[in-house]
């Protein structure tokens, strides 16, 4: 049975004009080329490859959502699982330094999701997410240009290509864990607050091969010290609290180059609410 819930979240994948729950269109797509009849019960327009995952996890996903603690603690947990055929990913960089569209014969995916928001008591919030999401592109054909900078690559290369079947999505790590910890001495009139803030995500890969160097994990943290009164708040604030070096991506075609994330942060700041 389709419900609303599911209607709305299929509208926030590819928006409200995309997606049609109508009868007329329901008995309109019930017939296509093959001698299959069925009825569907909603009928979805993505637009590009990123959408169509989105409407394929969506539809084969099964969850559960509780309330607990005398609604204290919400705790949302769910199982994905999808397949996507001829997924394209861009192959970015090699020898010569060139941008090619590539097509996955098959890209496989499961997983599950966790979100959990904690109230113990008034004055503090607590807020985790976390996932865990391997991903498999499955083509014994797929084959993408190695680094030219002299990387170490894991992949067998014949012929001068690198085979990639079986490898992970690029940028796509096994496991994401973030979280956020509010805290007020006075929940009504505001007073003393602090906030703590975390991201981190496991080992992943930049490029669409493997190697030794074109990888990395991430953990950043952020804090917040404040005092608030009024319409007025004052607050010290760090980002990348522990200056952590951490890669974002790489570039491959002459040199082992990385891009970074920013140094850390520190500064002041005041804010009024008019």
């Amino acid at each position: 049975m389709i419900t609303d819930n599911f209607i709305r979240e299929l509208e926030e994948i590819v928006g409200k004009e995309h997606v049609s729950a109508s009868r007329a269109n329901a008995e309109l797509y019930s017939y296509d080329a093959s001698l299959a009849r069925g009825k569907p019960g909603v009928v979805v327009f993505p637009a590009d490859s990123r959408e169509t995952a989105g409407v394929v996890r969506a539809a084969h996903r099964a969850g559960i959502k509780t309330i607990l603690a005398q609604n204290r603690v919400r705790f949302n947990l769910t199982g994905y699982v999808f397949e996507m055929d001829d997924q394209q990913v861009s192959a970015v960089g090699g020898e010569f330094n060139t941008a090619t569209l590539l097509n996955v014969a098959k890209t496989e995916g499961y997983g599950l999701e966790t979100d959990i928001q904690w109230t113990p008591t008034g004055h503090w919030l607590m807020s985790f997410g976390a996932s865990w999401n391997p991903t498999e592109m499955v083509d014994p054909n797929l084959t993408v240009a190695p680094c030219g900078g002299g990387c170490t690559v894991t992949d067998p290369i014949i012929d001068g290509v690198a085979h990639v079947n079986g490898n992970s999505l690029p940028h796509a790590p096994d496991v994401i864990f973030n979280g956020i910890i509010n805290w007020r001495s006075d929940p009504a009139s505001k007073g003393f607050f602090g906030t703590l803030d975390w991201a981190y995500n496991s080992e992943k890969r930049f490029m669409i091969y493997e190697s030794e160097e074109f990888k990395g994990d991430s953990l950043e943290l952020g804090l917040r010290l404040g005092y608030g009164w009024n319409n007025y708040e004052v607050a010290l604030f760090s980002r990348n609290l522990l200056d952590a070096d951490i890669a974002r991506g790489g570039i491959d075609f002459n040199n082992l180059v990385g891009f970074t994330n920013d140094p850390r942060i520190i500064g002041v700041e005041f804010m009024g609410r008019f």
